[in-house]
């Protein structure tokens, strides 16, 4: 009686276990064969993935992006430019004079280059040669671009006036303001800009050969 009685006890427990383990297996394949669980899944990710792409993402301001909104390429030349009015000008300046005169130039530039770029960044979203610029593309926050465009402003025109010369200071003041704030605008409305763009375009080599010649000096001593 004992050994009967163990060996249908032992059946009875095997059989339980069986069934659960079978009911498990089913379960697992329920929940992968399922056409409705898988299309309600992949639905769910689908979805989810739609709203992430949706969200506006975070403007990031690293070096290179601020780098990029001073139009380096551009810079350059102009900085060109002001050397080649250092060089052709009939006196020799410092090595002073000359690295303070195109640190000072390349501020300047930057600075109307960061302007022209806030002020253009609704255009530059339609066109396919600008889209990609800083601003269009939600790579900065517009605001942090105008604060530093100002800053570059604020700085530079003083540091060309009192670290090189008065008349210098009041050309790049000058070539600043009729870029940013009479040509930048005037290009949407009439080709007659070009005219006036010519104006901060031809001012770097005068800034380049009266930072030579102190002109400011010669004018003061006349007077």
């Amino acid at each position: 009686m004992d050994c009967s009685s163990s060996a249908l006890s032992c059946g009875r427990r095997t059989g339980i276990s069986n069934l659960q383990g079978q009911r498990a297996i089913d379960l697992r394949l329920c929940g992968t064969l399922d056409p409705a669980a898988g299309l309600s899944s992949t639905g769910r990710r689908s979805a989810s993935s739609r709203r992430q792409s949706l969200r506006p993402r975070e403007p990031v301001s690293t070096l290179a992006t601020h780098l990029e909104l001073t139009k380096p390429r551009i810079t350059a030349l102009v900085v060109f430019t002001t050397a080649t009015g250092l060089w052709l000008a009939p006196a020799r300046p410092t090595v002073y004079t000359v690295l303070f005169t195109l640190i000072g130039t390349a501020m300047v530039v930057a600075a109307a280059n960061v302007l022209n770029m806030y002020l253009e960044r609704d255009t530059d979203a339609l066109m396919p040669r600008t889209m990609r610029r800083p601003l269009p593309s939600h790579r900065m926050d517009p605001r942090r671009a105008l604060q530093f465009g100002l800053l570059l402003a604020a700085v530079s025109v003083p540091f060309l006036t009192f670290a090189v010369g008065a008349i210098p200071g009041v050309l790049a003041a000058i070539a600043l303001v009729s870029y940013v704030l009479i040509y930048t605008p005037m290009k949407r409305r009439t080709a007659a800009s070009l005219l006036v763009g010519a104006v901060p375009g031809a001012i770097p080599p005068l800034i380049g050969w009266t930072a030579a010649t102190g002109l400011a000096d010669h004018l003061t001593r006349r007077s």
